[in-house]
């Protein structure tokens, strides 16, 4: 996947999806985000990946009945005819585990047998469903693994636990629509629930009682890859992307983004590199020349020091301008993002040293298409006395925002920084 394909499908992708579930995830966030994937084989592109609100497609192989063959189907195929669905509120388990008061049964039993009476019990319940003409099997509870494949095996499609929350099952109880949808040479069950349907049924306006609690969203986002390896890659990359809009929620800390921060950090270096110089003395005591000097030199390797973790830290901004830049672009960038955040910072304290309260404040990064300055945050200040005190900040706009997890390494170099700072202060005097 290029650059221009996370711009312009991945990442509209999973915003669209969040969003969509965005209500339920502010309301319980630390469940299970409601969003489901299916893999649309048949494509070789990413760019025909889809998400589909308030639908469940479920992936089984349904038989075409009723559809006469040769005829030509619309993506959107007529409602499902002539279905048949077993439904269990029991768990199929011919054989129950041993309760603890059998502890005493002084009877020998031999393990293999019940495994193999149990098998072939199943086998007989999928045997059962088969000549009953059955297409797919729901089941509030446990589905054993093996019957399952049985069932498989016999293009019967099962799902089991539908009692539980992480299943979306009390949404499935309200979709009003069952139809196929088609993508590619396959077809797939519609579960799909008209919003407007269900936020009239939740409101009560219907006289019919519907328990918000326990209802929810569900998307399902169809990827479309060329095997299913490349799928699996990309339902882990956007669940974790998921993962992380919904934890900036529950724990919103975020930093300027567009390489604002590291810009701004290595700015601070250096402005407290500047700061690295001996501290005044007024009467010299005998010998003290040689321990000058001695601080001095410490001092200077100190600076030096705390410079180049500035450097590396503008360097990392630098990578914005792409490979291709050359060392002058990339010095010329960081220059430009520099000055822009400087300049504003001054005319801040100016204001804040004329008692003038500065009503608006604005951070700068590098629009990487346009290759210029832009702002990335802007926010509304209330604090009268300095530029850097805590205050509250109300957000205006903000365009690019990284979280601190993002930003890890430049945290980790500006710590170390001051670490440093911190070990040489207590051997030498820092003003």
């Amino acid at each position: 996947m290029d650059e221009s394909s996370i711009d312009t499908i991945a990442i509209p992708l999973v915003i669209e999806a969040f969003v969509s579930v965005f209500e339920y995830v502010a309301k319980f966030p630390n469940e299970a985000i409601p969003v489901q994937f299916l893999f649309a084989s048949g494509h070789k592109s990413f760019a025909k990946s889809q998400v589909w609100q308030q639908t469940v497609l479920l992936d089984l192989p349904w038989p075409s009945r009723g559809v006469q063959s040769g005829s030509k189907r619309s993506p959107l195929s007529p409602p499902l005819r002539n279905v048949r669905i077993a439904l269990f509120n029991i768990t199929i388990e011919p054989i129950s585990e041993p309760k603890a008061g059998d502890a005493d049964d002084t009877s020998t039993r031999h393990n293999g047998s019940i495994e193999d009476f149990r098998l072939e019990a199943l086998r007989q319940v999928g045997d059962r469903l088969q000549l009953l003409g059955v297409t797919a099997v729901l089941s509030q509870k446990i589905i054993p693994k093996y019957l399952q494949t049985y069932l498989a095996s016999k293009n019967i499609f099962s799902l089991d636990r539908l009692i539980e929350d992480d299943t979306a099952s009390n949404s499935l109880g309200f979709l009003s629509l069952i139809t196929t949808q088609t993508f590619g040479e396959k077809r797939y069950i519609r579960l799909h629930r008209d919003l407007q349907h269900y936020q009239t049924r939740s409101s009560g306006s219907t006289g019919t009682a519907v328990n918000n609690e326990s209802s929810h969203p569900v998307t399902t986002i169809v990827l479309t890859a060329p095997d299913r390896f490349a799928y699996d890659e990309l339902c882990h990359v956007i669940t974790t992307a998921l993962k992380a809009l919904a934890g900036l929620m529950e724990n919103p800390y975020a930093v300027a983004g567009a390489g604002c921060t590291e810009i701004q950090l290595a700015a601070l270096l250096r402005h407290r590199a500047g700061q690295l110089r001996p501290a005044a003395t007024v009467n010299a005591a005998p010998g003290s020349g040689t321990r000058r000097k001695q601080e001095t030199r410490m001092l200077r390797e100190l600076s030096q020091t705390v410079i180049t973790f500035a450097e590396c830290l503008e360097n990392m901004a630098g990578r914005l301008c792409g490979r291709d830049a050359t060392a002058a672009n990339r010095a010329s960038m960081i220059e430009q993002m520099h000055n822009s955040n400087s300049v504003f910072l001054t005319s801040a304290r100016t204001e804040i040293k004329r008692a003038v309260e500065p009503k608006r404040r604005e951070l700068f990064g590098w629009d990487t298409r346009q290759r210029s300055i832009m702002t990335v945050l802007t926010y509304d200040f209330n604090v009268n006395d300095d530029v850097n005190a805590e205050g509250k900040k109300r957000v205006v706009q903000a365009r690019v925002l990284d979280t601190l997890k993002a930003k890890k390494d430049a945290m980790v170099l500006a710590v170390e920084c001051v670490s440093s700072l911190l070990r040489i202060a207590s051997v030498v005097r820092v003003p």
